[in-house]
């Protein structure tokens, strides 16, 4: 839904921002829905959806259509608020929370309660 990343240098992208327009997302998931092509959509890979200026709007259309949502993020945006939201539209959310540590990747494990985040 967009090439947007928040780790990739500017200097070293290869290739510009750009995100799909809501209303082809719509378009897909309709003729995604009409022509029983699928009831599931995955919004991870080579971008960070939750840059996307409609990314809450988005899994919501997804719901509409009945199709079964997927997030990944790498947990670098995070916000309260939108993790509670999210929580509430999307049925998996898969969040990574990494960093870059003396040029290495490394997992950073958090606790975190879900049924807390989820208002359960």
């Amino acid at each position: 839904m967009t090439t947007a990343c928040n780790f990739c240098p500017p200097d070293e992208r290869q290739h510009p921002v750009s995100n799909l327009k809501y209303s082809l997302i719509e378009k897909i998931l309709s003729e995604c829905t009409e022509h029983r092509l699928t009831n599931r959509v995955a919004f991870h890979l080579m971008a960070a959806a939750l840059l996307h200026p409609h990314c809450m709007d988005i899994p919501c259309l997804c719901r509409q259509y009945k199709m079964h949502t997927r997030l990944v993020t790498n947990g670098a945006l995070y916000k309260e608020e939108k993790y509670r939201e999210l929580f509430g539209i999307v049925d998996t959310l898969d969040v990574s929370f990494r960093k870059v540590d003396d040029m290495q990747v490394q997992d950073e494990s958090r606790p975190v309660n879900v049924r807390q985040l989820s208002g359960a």
